[in-house]
Protein backbone atom coordinates (compact mmCIF):
# COMPACT_ATOMS: atom_id res chain seq x y z
CA UNK A 1 0.00 0.00 0.00
CA UNK A 2 1.73 3.21 -0.67
CA UNK A 3 1.94 6.08 1.58
CA UNK A 4 -0.96 8.30 0.16
CA UNK A 5 -3.04 5.53 0.50
CA UNK A 6 -2.16 4.81 3.69
CA UNK A 7 -2.63 8.01 4.77
CA UNK A 8 -6.39 8.34 2.98
CA UNK A 9 -7.15 5.15 5.08
CA UNK A 10 -6.21 6.43 8.58
CA UNK A 11 -8.18 9.86 7.80
CA UNK A 12 -10.75 7.80 6.87
CA UNK A 13 -10.70 5.83 9.88
CA UNK A 14 -9.79 8.62 12.19
CA UNK A 15 -13.62 10.91 10.08
CA UNK A 16 -15.79 7.13 11.38
CA UNK A 17 -14.14 7.62 14.70
CA UNK A 18 -15.04 10.73 15.35
CA UNK A 19 -18.35 10.69 13.78
CA UNK A 20 -19.32 7.96 16.36
CA UNK A 21 -18.05 10.25 19.35
CA UNK A 22 -14.72 11.60 20.58
CA UNK A 23 -12.83 9.24 23.32
CA UNK A 24 -12.68 11.92 25.76
CA UNK A 25 -16.35 12.07 25.39
CA UNK A 26 -16.94 8.61 26.36
CA UNK A 27 -16.83 7.73 29.88
CA UNK A 28 -13.63 5.89 30.09
CA UNK A 29 -14.06 2.17 30.92
CA UNK A 30 -12.38 1.86 34.30
CA UNK A 31 -14.12 4.18 35.51
CA UNK A 32 -17.48 2.48 34.60
CA UNK A 33 -18.37 1.42 38.42
CA UNK A 34 -17.87 4.42 39.90
CA UNK A 35 -20.91 6.58 40.72
CA UNK A 36 -21.82 9.99 38.99
CA UNK A 37 -23.14 13.56 40.34
CA UNK A 38 -23.44 16.62 39.12
CA UNK A 39 -21.02 19.62 40.76
CA UNK A 40 -21.23 22.93 41.44
CA UNK A 41 -18.15 25.71 41.42
CA UNK A 42 -18.73 28.73 42.61
CA UNK A 43 -16.07 31.37 42.00
CA UNK A 44 -15.16 34.67 43.99
CA UNK A 45 -15.59 36.25 40.62
CA UNK A 46 -18.66 35.16 39.73
CA UNK A 47 -19.09 32.59 38.05
CA UNK A 48 -20.63 29.39 38.32
CA UNK A 49 -19.77 26.25 36.31
CA UNK A 50 -21.37 22.54 36.71
CA UNK A 51 -19.29 19.41 36.94
CA UNK A 52 -19.67 16.08 36.40
CA UNK A 53 -17.77 13.89 38.90
CA UNK A 54 -16.83 10.07 39.06
CA UNK A 55 -17.43 10.06 42.97
CA UNK A 56 -14.56 7.95 44.68
CA UNK A 57 -15.89 7.37 48.09
CA UNK A 58 -14.59 3.48 48.94
CA UNK A 59 -11.28 2.57 49.65
CA UNK A 60 -11.19 0.95 46.53
CA UNK A 61 -12.21 3.84 44.58
CA UNK A 62 -10.20 5.93 46.48
CA UNK A 63 -7.04 3.61 45.75
CA UNK A 64 -7.69 3.32 41.86
CA UNK A 65 -8.75 6.99 41.52
CA UNK A 66 -7.93 8.02 37.62
CA UNK A 67 -5.58 5.95 37.13
CA UNK A 68 -4.95 4.40 33.83
CA UNK A 69 -7.34 6.65 32.32
CA UNK A 70 -6.20 8.35 29.08
CA UNK A 71 -8.28 11.50 28.49
CA UNK A 72 -10.71 13.26 30.34
CA UNK A 73 -13.64 15.41 29.25
CA UNK A 74 -13.64 19.27 30.01
CA UNK A 75 -16.27 20.05 32.87
CA UNK A 76 -15.46 16.62 33.86
CA UNK A 77 -13.34 15.26 36.77
CA UNK A 78 -13.77 13.15 40.28
CA UNK A 79 -14.29 13.67 43.98
CA UNK A 80 -12.29 12.46 45.93
CA UNK A 81 -14.69 11.86 49.27
CA UNK A 82 -12.90 11.22 52.94
CA UNK A 83 -14.92 9.12 55.84
CA UNK A 84 -13.78 12.68 57.78
CA UNK A 85 -11.89 15.25 57.55
CA UNK A 86 -8.37 14.85 57.37
CA UNK A 87 -4.64 16.09 55.92
CA UNK A 88 -4.82 14.48 52.17
CA UNK A 89 -2.12 13.70 50.46
CA UNK A 90 -2.49 12.49 46.52
CA UNK A 91 -0.48 11.25 44.10
CA UNK A 92 -0.26 10.80 40.51
CA UNK A 93 0.89 7.16 40.12
CA UNK A 94 -0.42 5.67 36.77
CA UNK A 95 -2.37 8.56 36.10
CA UNK A 96 -1.73 9.79 32.32
CA UNK A 97 -3.84 12.86 32.53
CA UNK A 98 -2.47 16.32 33.74
CA UNK A 99 -4.85 17.15 36.53
CA UNK A 100 -5.54 20.51 38.61
CA UNK A 101 -6.45 18.87 42.44
CA UNK A 102 -8.85 21.11 44.75
CA UNK A 103 -8.50 20.26 48.42
CA UNK A 104 -12.22 21.09 49.56
CA UNK A 105 -13.56 20.95 53.65
CA UNK A 106 -16.58 20.18 54.72
CA UNK A 107 -18.35 23.20 53.97
CA UNK A 108 -17.46 23.04 50.27
CA UNK A 109 -14.88 26.29 51.03
CA UNK A 110 -11.84 25.61 48.43
CA UNK A 111 -8.55 25.11 51.04
CA UNK A 112 -6.02 25.28 48.71
CA UNK A 113 -5.38 24.29 44.53
CA UNK A 114 -2.77 22.57 43.69
CA UNK A 115 -2.52 23.27 39.56
CA UNK A 116 -0.87 21.00 36.49
CA UNK A 117 0.05 18.42 38.75
CA UNK A 118 2.47 16.04 36.49
CA UNK A 119 1.04 12.71 35.24
CA UNK A 120 2.89 9.43 36.52
CA UNK A 121 5.25 10.82 39.61
CA UNK A 122 5.19 9.83 43.26
CA UNK A 123 5.50 12.83 44.46
CA UNK A 124 2.88 13.66 46.87
CA UNK A 125 0.17 16.67 46.81
CA UNK A 126 -0.85 17.48 50.46
CA UNK A 127 -3.82 19.64 51.88
CA UNK A 128 -2.79 23.08 53.28
CA UNK A 129 -5.87 21.79 56.07
CA UNK A 130 -7.67 19.24 57.01
CA UNK A 131 -10.07 18.54 54.49
CA UNK A 132 -13.47 16.68 53.25
CA UNK A 133 -12.97 15.92 49.95
CA UNK A 134 -10.00 16.64 46.59
CA UNK A 135 -11.94 17.33 43.55
CA UNK A 136 -9.20 16.55 40.04
CA UNK A 137 -10.37 17.91 36.66
CA UNK A 138 -8.33 18.46 34.02
CA UNK A 139 -5.21 21.01 33.93
CA UNK A 140 -5.94 23.82 32.94
CA UNK A 141 -9.78 23.98 34.23
CA UNK A 142 -8.53 26.28 37.24
CA UNK A 143 -7.09 29.02 35.08
CA UNK A 144 -10.49 28.41 32.94
CA UNK A 145 -12.63 29.00 35.45
CA UNK A 146 -10.15 31.69 37.56
CA UNK A 147 -10.75 29.62 40.86
CA UNK A 148 -8.79 30.24 44.13
CA UNK A 149 -8.79 29.44 47.30
CA UNK A 150 -11.92 30.49 49.48
CA UNK A 151 -13.83 29.58 46.34
CA UNK A 152 -16.53 26.76 46.98
CA UNK A 153 -18.14 23.93 45.50
CA UNK A 154 -21.17 22.75 46.02
CA UNK A 155 -21.99 19.13 46.08
CA UNK A 156 -23.96 16.02 47.83
CA UNK A 157 -21.16 15.41 50.39
CA UNK A 158 -20.73 19.18 51.74
CA UNK A 159 -22.50 21.08 54.98
CA UNK A 160 -23.67 24.77 53.73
Amino acid sequence: MSGLALRTLVLALACLLGASGRAEERAPESLAGFPKDSIKLESASGGTHAITVWIAESPAHREQGLMFVRSLAPDTGMLFIFPATQYVSMWMKNTYVALDMLFVDRTGLIVNIAENARPLTLDTINSAAPVLAVLELPAGTVKRFGLRPGDRLHGPAFEL
